[in-house]
């Protein structure tokens, strides 16, 4: 017997749903997709709009007495999303509001549970 009906998962993801109130862009990673020329070649399509909740972890600076910032977080999603580690997130907006996107390639393997997914992110620099 399951620990939860459907009845009550159905609410719990409901509720899990209401609680994203960021936006992201997922960048799917694409493996060969030709291109106008005719060669196949690896890149990203974009998903854009995606409802999630951004919770920053750390912030931090590497590599000594230089400027290199560093930029790990939590991202959750709706459990229907389809994501995986070789996909990029952008945020675009929190809390409703468009901001200076910023890049995230995840950490490790996406975690889904019986409400969401949740993923690790660190900020892409340059």
């Amino acid at each position: 017997m399951p620990i939860l009906s459907d009845t009550d998962l159905a609410a719990l993801r409901s509720i899990q749903q209401t609680s994203l109130h960021d936006t992201v862009t997922i960048k799917k990673y694409t493996h060969g997709i030709q291109d106008n020329y005719g060669y196949k070649e690896d890149g990203f399509a974009d998903i854009v709009g995606v409802a999630c909740g951004f919770k920053p972890k750390s912030v931090g600076e590497t590599m000594g007495n230089t400027e290199v910032s560093t930029m790990s977080a939590e991202i959750r999603l709706s459990i229907d999303t389809e994501i995986s580690g070789l996909d990029q997130i952008l945020l675009t907006h929190r809390y409703g509001q468009p901001i200076d996107p910023i890049l995230f390639n995840i950490s490790g393997t996406p975690i889904k549970g019986s409400t969401g997914i949740v993923i690790q992110v660190i900020k892409v620099t340059k």
